[in-house]
């Protein structure tokens, strides 16, 4: 499904560069649509597949089989200019027309097609003629740097498919060129390019997601975030990626909570928030530091800190840490507690993290306390 979804992102991208002018000429916002959506008309009366996913209702899922949603009806410009503006991430028409005058430089796009494409020799040519792209910002309403780019996270679609090999070396000529390591982009509300990073899937299939993070954070990227507030490592953890999460602490990020250092693995950590009782300590049943968990999970069903013990049981589930898995499973947890940012129950915890001898003592203890 990957390869089938990766080639129809790779046919968009071949259409939208095609487009006459696409990376010659200095368009407005408005304009650039405009040719798009023509182009984009010519596309499916040719019965290009990457004309029905840029047709589709909903251009920000990933079909496998999108022909039947963009054959429903014979599209019109009008149709087909909305679909393109929903493409670059414009939520409606007044969105639209606030930029429809803002530029679109051919230059930054181009730099943007050579980091998807892993083009280090084109990038570094574009930087050389022009060194301010290494500090612009993308017309569209993520306003993503090149940068962000590199974490291929929170942008078209055609441009998150994939991380090249060669990414960290993308990064790294990008920051030489004076790109700002901690910028935030409209990217999920905030996003830094470390936080698009440590969630993104495109560079920790592609093996280069632990080397970006420590680049970065070498280079000034703060890995307990612009506001100390814990939200790299806590993004990291949630979504899943536990090397990413390592790579955070190799470069000093701050584990002052039971949930993170389950989560970790930290075994020492984890055994110091408990008293010989077998109680979680008073002064360290909370949060500590990490205050973007005061705010996690969906609204109305945030983290609570009276169920920090089992949080912290389902993210080292979660992360494959069967000594921590063993050691909370011996502190009397409540096991029916749902962890409220996926909605898991601590099996679901053990069962996505795939560790079948975790999953063996989770439905233990679960069949002895039934």
């Amino acid at each position: 499904m990957r390869d089938q979804q990766s080639e129809a992102m790779r046919d968009v991208a071949r259409l939208l560069q095609s487009m006459p002018g696409a990376r010659t000429e200095t368009l407005s916002v408005a304009q650039l649509i405009e040719r798009e959506a023509s182009a984009l008309l010519a596309a499916h009366a040719r019965g290009e597949p990457a004309a029905a996913y840029l047709l589709a209702d909903d251009p920000h899922r990933l079909h496998t089989s999108p022909a039947s949603d963009a054959g429903r009806l014979e599209p019109s410009l009008a149709r087909a200019r909305a679909a393109i503006s929903r493409w670059h991430w414009f939520e409606d028409e007044a969105q639209l027309a606030a930029h429809a005058h803002d530029r679109v430089d051919p230059r930054f796009e181009a730099a943007c097609d050579a980091i998807v494409m892993g083009d280090t020799a084109a990038l570094r040519a574009l930087l050389a003629a022009q060194p301010a792209l290494a500090r612009q910002r993308s017309p569209f309403p993520h306003q993503q740097t090149l940068l962000q780019h590199v974490s291929a996270n929170g942008i078209e679609l055609h441009r998150q498919w994939q991380s090249p090999a060669n990414a960290p070396e993308l990064a790294r000529l990008l920051l030489d060129a004076g790109a700002e390591p901690d910028a935030r982009c409209n990217s999920y509300g905030g996003s830094t390019a470390l936080t698009l990073l440590v969630t993104s899937v495109h560079p920790a299939r592609a093996g280069v997601q632990a080397a970006l993070v420590e680049l970065l954070c070498h280079a000034g990227a703060k890995p307990d975030g612009p506001e100390g507030d814990g939200m790299p490592l806590w993004s990291a953890i949630s979504a899943w990626y536990p090397r990413a999460a390592e790579a955070l602490v190799r470069c000093g990020a701050t584990v002052d909570n039971l949930l993170f250092a389950a989560a970790l693995g930290d075994l020492k950590r984890v055994r110091s928030h408990f008293d010989q009782q077998r109680q979680l300590l008073p002064e360290r049943a909370g949060w500590g530091s990490a205050r973007a968990l005061a705010s996690a999970g969906p609204p109305g069903r945030r983290l609570r800190p009276e169920h920090l013990l089992e949080y912290a049981l389902h993210w080292a589930a979660a992360h494959r840490r069967r000594a921590v898995v063993e050691y909370l499973l011996g502190k009397s947890p409540d096991l029916n507690v749902i962890e409220p940012c996926w909605n898991n129950t601590l099996l679901d915890s053990a069962r996505h993290g795939g560790d079948t001898e975790i999953v063996r003592l989770v439905q233990t203890k679960l069949r002895e306390v039934s």
